[in-house]
């Protein structure tokens, strides 16, 4: 086993061993004097930590490459595993700098063997059919039982999960939750806990932005067969939000094969995706970030700490009647003060599901 370090002194106040999975034996001691330790997850993205520490605190020597510190990252979730990915030392200010991932990083060199799977039971199953075995559980709740996600040579947990194309978050239009060395794949995550977010009530300092740069007007799919090429008239956003000239070419070949399909029947599947497949495609992307140390300044912050609450992947209500916004919007990111057990800023806005999306992406940038 592999030497963790707990490192909060409230919540996690021994040093101990670890086997991946919550187990834990033999108390060892403290990492004390850390000054700065954050945790940053993304929807179906990001999941990594910093830490900041002294070198001549108290187990400082004792961090190397590859070993485990575990920290706390919410106010409802277990204690999470994190693996040291890369340290940096300073000897001008004798400094330690970690950068840590997730322990269900580790799911980047576990292999699967060949696969198909059309069923969340199936999925399941491949997902632990390892050709090494690891001490990863998968769970599934998803509903969905017509979709099929193969591949035909071996290839990583995680990029089976959401790296590779065609890959179980994209195929099924999923989402996963991390917890250790549980993976939970789901239709959603998190729910709608009834959180409104609104000027001159609690929303006191937020940055915003609005972005069309993947946004479409309309559609033109198409198939391909050996001698013909059967394409759509362009089909347009039907509910107004979105207006212009930009479209958007969708090759639809693998729906009928080898069949060609007649020109209605490429127009409707045009329609679908509009409506159903990715309407996310077809409307502006809103980002909201809520920084709550700047909000902690304000008496009235006891009028925010209904949003300590939010997980990631939860619904809220955001209302700036300066703007003349309001909107539905997901909590897409999260940024945890670990030292504090706090959240330092939580980024509420528009979210695509693939796990291979980057932050620029997912969030559209804000600044």
């Amino acid at each position: 086993m592999i030497p963790i370090i707990l490192s909060n002194d409230i919540y996690a106040p021994w040093w101990t061993m670890h086997d991946g999975q919550g187990n834990y034996t033999g108390i060892h001691g403290r990492l004390t004097g850390t000054t700065k330790a954050r945790v940053k997850e993304v929807l179906n993205g990001e999941y990594v930590a910093s830490l900041t520490v002294p070198y001549s605190a108290l187990h400082a020597s004792a961090l190397t490459k590859g070993g485990l510190i575990v920290l706390r990252t919410n106010f409802n979730k277990d204690l999470q595993v994190f693996r040291i990915d890369r340290i940096g030392k300073t000897m001008r200010d004798g400094m330690v700098s970690l950068s840590l991932n997730h322990i269900s990083y580790d799911l980047n060199k576990a292999i699967c063997k060949p696969f198909t799977a059309t069923d969340r039971n199936g999925l399941t199953t491949v997902l632990a059919d390892q050709i090494v075995a690891t001490p990863f559980m998968f769970n599934s709740s998803l509903t969905s039982s017509t979709n099929t996600v193969a591949s035909d040579v071996p290839r990583t947990v995680r990029d089976v999960i959401g790296g590779m194309d065609d890959n179980i978050l994209q195929t099924f239009k999923a989402e996963v939750e991390w917890d250790n060395a549980q993976v939970f794949i789901m239709n959603k995550r998190g729910g709608d806990q009834g959180v409104i977010i609104q000027d001159r009530k609690n929303l006191l300092d937020y940055s915003q932005e609005d972005s069309v740069t993947d946004t479409y007007d309309y559609i033109v799919g198409y198939w391909k067969g050996e001698n013909a090429v059967v394409y759509s008239d362009p089909n347009f956003v039907v509910d107004g939000v979105a207006q212009g000239e930009r479209g958007l070419v969708v090759d639809m070949t693998s729906v009928w094969r080898d069949t060609q399909p007649e020109k209605w029947m490429v127009n409707n599947r045009c329609r679908w995706y509009i409506t159903i497949e990715h309407p996310e495609q077809f409307r502006p992307s809103v980002s909201i970030k809520v920084d709550f140390q700047s909000l902690r300044q304000f008496k009235q912050y006891e009028m925010v700490s209904a949003l300590e609450s939010v997980q990631l992947g939860d619904t809220v209500r955001v209302i700036n009647s300066m703007m003349n916004i309001d909107i539905t919007a997901r909590v897409i990111e999260t940024e945890w003060d670990v030292l504090a057990d706090e959240y330092a800023s939580v980024v509420i806005g528009d979210f695509r599901p693939t796990l291979a999306t980057t932050i620029s992406d997912l969030i559209k940038a804000v600044k």
